[in-house]
């Protein structure tokens, strides 16, 4: 441990361990304020894992670690929310305008956000896929910078950035806006510089005495891809060295004037007014695609979708059969049984002294007793035949349409374009695998099993009671007109309400996915509470159309049980007003009908309808992403490209362009080169300037706009 006269931001003391797995053993490390303290090693050496430590995302076992004020941690991998560029950089602070100029212009993202059409208010997708990755990189260090730490840990961050972007960033980001802060950071040219070998440190100090000293580190200097860079620290000024995974060094005289004349050029921009540079253009437009919420009603043909998914129309027509025939079975039984109380008993005419007599004998005595016991055993035996044929034939269906609907979305999703996936939150892909094929696999079987049996039954109920009572066909087809217009105008806000459900859950996915991929950052730099709270937001939001569409079921509920009364009481006045004029037991039939029967299957009936379109739309969004998303080329290249396989590795591109969106701007204009067999071709550039897209065109991954690409002669655009 060093000791120094004033407080250190960062100090660890972590005891030896016995854990042979452990990420860092015996680490003591104490930085000073305002140092620079550069972090090397090889690779797996546990560089990362000590910056992660100091924010507080690895604990130590044994041993120490106190970090004096924020620390703000730059992941070596950029993570960037699917905001605007400015809501990245603000971070849910307050705007300060001048240092969010000056951190935009020493990360020197104002050309970059000058060349957008709607600077920094662009929306730059999710993960950035608008935008480079040194774009990314950039963005991500000027929300640090922006956030006026005391403590900057600073992992590997130039690696996807160009050397000259890089070294000015270096000077005036790290050097000049970080003087009074204390900076660790992957790189060699700093006040000290700690090496690290096994989750251990192996030597600390300055690059002079760590060559003497560590043996190890002379060795990493000679093998490492830094190696020019950590051997010319002691020999070139601040200004002049290189660094970065992709450094070059400049040995032309005439290339290094060029570079310091654009040095010195970028100083004098930096040192301007820059809060008068308009970087806020208006009319910023979306780069996600907003979901699809469908129709007021979910369509036939989404149904028709559903019944293809499961083998066909055959099965079903079959399952039908089932089940009327076991609603039949069941109601026969019922009805068989009222018959059987009404003549199942034997009478007996006696004269007896010139008076008649009539005597009856119990059902049991009947001599019709094994007539009506056989017929009602075969309806029962029926009963469960249909029953268990149509439960078994229902969940073959219902695991078929549900397989079948999955494997085509999953088809069509990865064979989608990558505009799609630039274009489509990955929440919203994960809410339709997730929980949109949950209501398929499990909630959807049930829901639809219910109404057609219930609808059936209640069917077979009312023909009963109108069997018994002819003129309840008059009334009761009154209050059907009436409650079918009232379903009608119910349904749509049900369906909407289910919709607005499931659209809502999307959002709240790519909030927890967002937040645990950029966990460290949140926490790091102080905003973990807002993060909560739009967690909050989200749920209620969700929750709130939940409860809606709960409450609004409930709420049809009630207006049935005043229909199912109605029923009921018309059926209970009927017996009363035809009494002596239908027998008992029909009578007793008819109001069971009515009273047991249609009291809680009727009601469960139209809920089930009514829920069974809800959850269609589940059905619907997925048939959607089956249906509506683009697909790549299926590989299958035609017989006159395969019979002439380029022998020879020539790339060329004539007047290339291309777009990522149509809305976007182009990311190649016009680009013609001609690349010959066995050559070496290094593509350099500043960040943002087209690299990544040659590759992207290479591989298919985006449609030309025009132009043509031949590899060995063949067109392959």
């Amino acid at each position: 441990m060093e000791e120094t006269n004033e407080r250190s931001p960062v100090v660890a003391n972590e005891q030896s361990s016995s854990d042979s797995a452990a990420a860092l053993k015996n680490i003591t490390l104490d930085v000073r304020r305002k140092e620079l303290l550069g972090i090397c090693g090889p690779v797996g050496s546990g560089k990362t894992a000590l910056l992660t430590a100091i924010v507080g995302h690895l604990a130590p076992k044994d041993g120490s670690l106190n970090v004096s004020g924020q620390a703000a941690f730059i992941t070596q991998t950029p993570w960037i929310l699917n905001q605007t560029v400015q809501s990245n950089i603000l971070f849910g602070l307050p705007m300060n305008t001048s240092r969010y100029y000056k951190a935009i212009t020493v990360c020197e993202l104002t050309k970059d956000l000058e060349t957008m059409k709607t600077g920094d208010q662009t929306e730059i997708g999710e993960r950035g896929v608008t935008i480079s990755g040194g774009q990314k990189a950039r963005i991500s260090l000027a929300r640090a910078l922006f956030a006026n730490c005391r403590v900057y840990l600073l992992d590997d961050i130039f690696a996807s950035l160009d050397r000259q972007v890089a070294d000015r960033i270096f000077k005036h980001a790290v050097k000049e806006m970080l003087a009074n802060k204390t900076v660790l950071l992957r790189l060699s040219k700093c006040d000290r510089v700690c090496y690290m070998e096994g989750g251990k440190i192996k030597a600390i100090g300055t690059h002079d005495e760590l060559l003497e000293k560590c043996e190890s580190y002379a060795l990493y200097c000679e093998q490492s891809i830094y190696s020019d860079e950590i051997k010319s620290i002691s020999e070139t000024t601040e200004e002049q060295r290189a660094f970065g995974d992709d450094f070059v060094k400049i040995d032309s005289p005439d290339t290094a004037d060029k570079f310091a004349k654009a040095d010195a050029k970028m100083s004098d921009e930096f040192h301007a007014h820059t809060s008068m540079v308009n970087l806020t253009k208006p009319d910023g437009q979306l780069v996600m695609d907003e979901e699809n919420f469908g129709l007021s009603t979910v369509s036939w043909a989404v149904y028709k979708q559903y019944i293809d998914a499961a083998d066909g129309r055959w099965i079903w027509v079959v399952l039908l059969l089932a089940f009327v025939g076991n609603v039949v079975a069941s109601i026969f039984s019922t009805a068989w049984l009222s018959q059987w109380l009404k003549y199942g008993h034997s009478q007996q005419i006696l004269n007896i002294s010139g008076e008649i007599h009539v005597e009856l004998s119990s059902i049991a005595e009947s001599e019709y007793t094994s007539y009506y016991a056989t017929v009602y055993g075969f309806s029962v035996i029926i009963l469960f035949v249909t029953g268990l044929l149509k439960a078994l034939i229902f969940v073959h269906v219902s695991l078929n349409a549900a397989s079948q609907l999955h494997n085509r979305m999953f088809d069509s999703v990865i064979r989608g374009t990558v505009r799609f996936f630039d274009t489509t939150p990955s929440g919203r892909i994960l809410n339709r695998f997730s929980k949109d094929m949950d209501e398929i696999d499990v909630k959807l079987p049930f829901t639809a099993e219910v109404f057609l049996q219930n609808s059936l039954t209640c069917m077979g109920y009312l023909f009963m009671i109108a069997w018994v009572f002819p003129s309840f066909l008059l009334p009761c087809i009154f209050l059907l007109c009436i409650f079918t217009i009232f379903v009608l105008c119910f349904r749509a806000g049900i369906t909407s309400l289910k919709r607005f459900e499931n659209i809502s859950r999307s959002p709240l996915f790519d909030h927890i996915s967002a937040s645990m991929e950029g966990i460290e950052t949140i926490h790091s730099l102080g905003q973990t509470d807002d993060f909560i709270e739009t967690l909050k937001n989200k749920l209620d939001l969700n929750s709130g159309a939940m409860f809606m569409y709960q409450s609004a079921m409930r709420w049809l509920a009630v207006w049935l049980d005043l229909l199912v009364v109605a029923i009921t009481f018309i059926v209970a006045l009927l017996i009363v007003l035809l009494t002596g004029s239908i027998a008992p037991t029909d009578a007793g039939m008819a109001l069971v009908f009515a009273l047991q029967a249609m009291s809680g299957i009727f009601q469960f009936a139209v809920r089930t309808q009514t829920e069974l379109e809800a959850k269609m739309t589940c059905v619907e969004r997925i048939t959607y992403y089956s249906n509506h998303i683009d697909s790549e080329d299926d590989g299958k290249s035609d017989s006159s490209a395969s019979n002439s396989c380029p022998v020879e590795g020539s790339i060329v591109f004539r007047e290339v362009t291309i777009r990522y969106g149509p809305d976007l701007p182009l990311a190649l204009d016009g680009v013609s080169f001609r690349i010959e067999p066995k050559e070496k071709i290094g593509i350099i550039g500043r960040t943002g300037s087209g690299k990544t897209s040659l590759c992207n065109v290479l591989y298919r991954l985006y449609p030309l706009t025009s132009g043509s690409i031949e590899i060995g002669g063949i067109n392959t655009a």
